[in-house]
């Protein structure tokens, strides 16, 4: 039938969306997890691909928004194109549910765990093959994240949350966990309402 046509044209652009995603995703990981000193020795060896990492590395909060974005927009997309295709097979809550149920699959396997688990294995390896792609996307989305960063800070603002520029928005989840413990241990954050 022509639904079957459909779920056989869907699935691999579904796929090559995923794979796609599950290159951001080890990127981010490895791109964080490389070894910063062997990259600088590599950088000094004529390396430019150690020397594209170490470019990424230092603007790291963006790498990582780049990141974020491109592989939630991938992913969001995916999604929406699978519940497309099912719900006109299966129609109703069942035919969403059903989508919902193998994308999350999906998405944790093959675009979470398994490229993150191999980007551990290898990080210096997988940041060098990665670092020319990520570096296009950074500069294709430089605009979005900056436009990101500003609305996480106004957003913050209206919980009495101030952050500088100089705090990194998208790549500190631990730094700004850290921060908000030490300010509570502190007091501090009762106390700035100023």
């Amino acid at each position: 039938s022509s639904m079957t046509a459909a779920l056989l044209a869907l699935a691999p652009v579904l796929l090559g969306l995923l794979a796609i995603s599950a290159l951001f995703s080890a990127a981010e990981t490895a791109l964080t997890g490389a070894n910063r000193g062997r990259m600088h020795q590599l950088e000094r060896d004529g390396d430019k691909a150690a020397k594209r990492v170490n470019r990424l590395i230092s603007n790291q909060e963006t790498m990582i928004g780049a990141v974020l974005i491109g592989y939630n927009v991938i992913n969001i997309f995916a999604s929406a194109m699978a519940t497309e295709v099912i719900t006109a097979v299966v129609p109703g809550t069942l035919g969403v549910a059903i989508a919902t149920g193998v994308m999350t699959v999906l998405v944790v396997v093959f675009v979470e765990v398994l490229p993150k688990t191999l980007a551990i294995t290898k990080p210096n390896e997988v940041a060098r093959f990665l670092s020319a792609p990520i570096e296009i996307v950074v500069r294709f989305l430089g605009p979005v994240i900056f436009a990101i960063q500003w609305i996480v800070r106004k957003t913050l603002r209206i919980f009495g949350v101030r952050l500088d520029m100089g705090v990194d928005v998208l790549a500190a989840h631990e730094e700004i966990r850290g921060a908000v413990e030490y300010h509570h241990s502190e007091g501090a954050v009762e106390s700035r309402d100023r």
